[in-house]
């Protein structure tokens, strides 16, 4: 049996789920759902939050050239929309650790003291993080310097 052929255009976003369904959404129902969706502050005490943003750390430090590891310092904004999931956008504090990308692979980086160094750069990215069923898509959208 030939698989089914699944048209894409620029602006679409393919959801593939954990049980190998797929699923596209075009561009413009993208902006449709957006644009009706309400905005809510999410409390920086919420303990998922503590989750969202080791994810956000993991896609920031994939999109980085750093040689070493950025660590989550903090959840500086947190804001939420649900639409056909919920769409979480943060504003994460990072700062540069000790540890080289090449020695320690990221889904360790919780186990180790990976605090960050008080001499290291320090930022705060803008990520958002869908979700949606089994889905999860982190984007690293902005990048802002900060002075320690």
């Amino acid at each position: 049996m030939e698989e089914p052929i699944i048209e894409c255009y620029e602006g679409d976003e393919v959801i593939v789920g954990t049980d190998g369904s797929v699923e596209v959404v075009r561009g413009d129902d993208i902006l449709r759902l957006a644009e009706d969706i309400s905005v809510e502050e999410v409390s920086l005490d919420e303990p998922f939050l503590q989750e969202l943003m080791w994810a956000a750390a993991e896609e920031i430090n994939v999109k980085s050239n750093d040689l070493l590891y950025l660590a989550p310092v903090a959840v500086v904004r947190a804001t939420r929309q649900v639409h056909s999931g919920v769409l979480y956008k943060l504003e994460v504090k990072v700062g540069q650790t000790e540890h080289l990308k090449r020695v320690v692979d990221f889904e360790a980086a919780p186990m180790f003291p990976c605090a960050p160094k008080e001499t290291g750069r320090h930022s705060v990215y803008v990520v958002e993080i869908w979700i949606r069923k089994d889905f999860w898509k982190v984007t690293v959208k902005e990048l802002k310097e900060v002075e320690i």
